[in-house]
């Protein structure tokens, strides 16, 4: 709870499933990449390199781990390095500073976690979300029933039927 705002039960239990979302991924996002990187986090930091569309993904890959890989490999990577983004965009303060879970900033949160775990079971088949699910529940908006639970398992749902569509 945040004595800056009233009303905000909220924010613990989500900041503690994005934790978890975080842990898991990065687990997942080592293990992957041992064995390819040398040093994976600061693959991670330098990942900016391809997101700003400095380098093509391919390219900076090989740069790095002085590899060529597989096609499938490197998609898996790929996958997995924009998870790591997307868990560092869940974190933004902006979630936390405001009194609502149904503000745009908390959602916008939600949707980065959904974006990661979804692009983690894309590259990997693992599924994180199952063993978090309890904890989103327990983020509940005071002012609408909504809770972060609804918010992610319609963002997963976005990504699936966007997928299907391709």
């Amino acid at each position: 709870m945040c004595s800056c705002t009233p009303n905000s039960e909220w924010k613990k239990p989500l900041r503690e499933a994005l934790e978890h979302i975080s842990d898991e991924v990065d687990k997942i996002f080592l293990e992957t990449c041992e064995g390819i990187l040398e040093n994976a986090w600061e693959a991670r930091d330098r990942y900016i390199e391809v997101f700003s569309g400095e380098r093509k993904f391919i390219d900076w890959l090989q740069n790095l781990s002085g590899l060529i890989l597989a096609d499938e490999k490197v998609d898996q990577l790929e996958k997995l390095f924009k998870a790591e983004l997307e868990c560092q965009r869940m974190f933004t303060s902006c979630a936390w500073f405001f009194d609502d879970l149904d503000r745009i900033e908390p959602r916008n949160a939600v949707i980065y976690a959904a974006h990661a775990v979804w692009l983690t079971r894309q590259a990997t088949g693992i599924d994180i979300f199952t063993e978090v699910s309890p904890v989103f529940e327990k983020s509940k908006s005071w002012r609408i029933n909504l809770s972060a639970l609804d918010l992610f398992k319609e963002a997963m749902h976005r990504f699936e039927q966007t997928q299907k569509s391709r």
